[in-house]
């Protein structure tokens, strides 16, 4: 066998002297592709299937084929032993959560750029500086995380943000790491579809604070939230350092938690506060122009995330470098008409995270609250009636569309939500309009100023998944073009 220089677990991506690692996903068995694989130049296979010998022997006889029990943590395994040298110069800070990850990730890696600190980021959004390595997975293959990893030691970068997701966790894409920090904004209603329960779901997120299997060094809860809580029960940490961080009303020491912010003023337009915590001579002064209860605890991850990886000497600089942050594409992204209407684009596809964003518009909204919003299809549908529940207390009118359906019934889908709607006594009223752009329109026609629409779900994604075909499509790029036809300028 020839020496292999490359790990992939994507045939197409196989090139001269890589190693395939065959994987069993849920859409597709990668095994069938072990022909391409050999074709494309693989010098060795990986996989879990042991009929696949017969067809080595007489189809390549010269090219090994190693079966595993399990293929995802063999690719961890080898990911680690190609590109240790370069794994081991990373500092890794890594973030869990239903909600939050991403925000934390891009505002972590704005603070340390903005202080001087080269720092790349990999998650939703993709992958910062962009190698061409990223697959549309939060969480990437343990090879492509690990030859993402080779690249930016390459670049001098040695600081990455990662998000590192349940199902992520779960199939071992992050294993090829060290991770220094560890992080939880979160856990709420989500990928039930996959994990089968809440229990099986917080089991997966529990994997990222096993202090000896990473090698933590540093470990952020948030413990406002009770799995966060839960962690600290479940999980005892001897090495690393243990900072909780949470929001409490004032400088007390009884406040439970490590690092504590105190909120002075909170709005549409933002936060501020001070912050609180060992190690600070004196309380920081904090400003954040990110609204919501949910992103001042982004805020608080963030920043103890952050300040794990410098000197304290450079705290308050970092206080200060994070309140330039103006937040992640499609997360409480506000686009303002001159006469105070207003449009909120957020990511929000949960029960816990619609709630969390109407509770914080309500108030803010002198007008009405309008809610556009749908669910996925063939994923987690008992969280669709749950929302609709959400909607229902807090919104003056609700507009139900399509949200990536894929090849389930948008009926059914919108069926289902319309259960909870009428389970609320004195629902305010909604309509159903399936085609989103036309929902949209509809939406902002009704605006009037003082009123607030709220596009929730898709955030940040630029298309709709009808079938298993993704047809463009931009929730702010409607809006945008919109008010291009309907807006008057001077």
């Amino acid at each position: 066998m020839e020496p292999a220089l490359h790990v992939t677990t994507d045939s197409r991506r196989v090139q001269v002297a890589s190693l395939f690692v065959a994987v069993r996903g849920r859409q597709t068995d990668g095994h069938i592709w072990i022909p391409d694989a050999v074709r494309r130049g693989a010098v060795g296979v990986v996989g879990e299937d042991p009929t696949w010998v017969e067809w080595f022997r007489t189809q390549a006889p010269s090219i090994p084929y190693w079966v595993v029990r399990a293929a995802r943590p063999a690719a961890a395994r080898l990911t680690r032993v190609l590109y240790g040298p370069a794994l081991d110069r990373l500092v890794v800070m890594a973030v869990t959560g239903t909600k939050g990850k991403t925000t934390t990730v891009h505002w972590v890696q704005d603070a340390l750029r903005r202080l001087g600190v080269p720092c790349a980021r990999v998650g939703t959004l993709g992958m910062d500086p962009d190698v061409g390595l990223w697959t549309g997975l939060t969480t990437p293959e343990a090879p492509d995380l690990g030859e993402y990893a080779h690249h930016l030691v390459r670049q001098g970068i040695f600081h990455m943000a990662v998000e590192a997701s349940s199902i992520g966790l779960d199939q071992y894409r992050i294993d090829g790491l060290r991770v220094t920090v560890a992080a939880l904004t979160n856990l709420g209603h989500d990928h039930l579809d996959y994990h089968g329960g809440m229990e099986a779901y917080y089991r997966a997120k529990l994997r990222l604070f096993d202090e000896d299997y990473w090698g933590l060094r540093h470990v952020v809860i948030h413990t406002d939230d009770p799995f966060g809580r839960a962690i600290l029960r479940d999980r005892t940490f001897r090495r690393a350092t243990v900072v909780t961080v949470g929001t409490c009303g004032g400088p007390t020491t009884a406040c439970e938690h490590t690092v504590h912010g105190v909120v002075r003023a909170s709005g549409l337009w933002g936060a501020r506060g001070v912050l609180w915590g060992p190690g600070l001579e004196k309380p920081l002064e904090w400003s954040i122009r990110l609204s919501g209860s949910y992103n001042i605890s982004n805020f608080l991850v963030a920043w103890a995330m952050a300040a794990s990886v410098l000197p304290a000497d450079r705290w308050p600089d970092l206080v200060e470098a994070m309140a330039a942050f103006s937040g992640a594409p499609g997360r409480m992204e506000r686009l303002e008409f001159p006469d105070g209407r207003v449009v909120v684009i957020d990511y929000a596809h949960t029960p816990e995270s619609l709630e969390l964003v109407l509770q914080h518009l309500r108030p803010q909204v002198p007008g009405r609250l309008i809610v556009l919003f749908g669910c996925g299809g063939e994923r987690d549908a008992t969280k669709r009636p749950r929302m609709g529940q959400v909607a229902a207390r807090h919104a003056d009118f609700i507009i139900l569309t399509d949200d990536n359906p894929r090849r389930e019934d948008p009926r059914r889908i919108v069926a289902d939500i319309e259960a909870g709607l009428r389970a609320v006594a004195g629902a305010p009223p909604w309509s159903v309009i399936h085609d989103r752009r036309t929902a949209v329109h509809t939406g902002l026609a009704m605006l009037r100023p003082g009123d607030c629409l709220l596009l929730a779900g898709k955030g940040h994604e630029d298309y709709q998944i009808y079938g298993t075909t993704k047809v463009p499509y931009s929730d702010r790029q409607t809006v945008l073009e919109w008010m291009i036809d309907h807006v008057e300028t001077r």
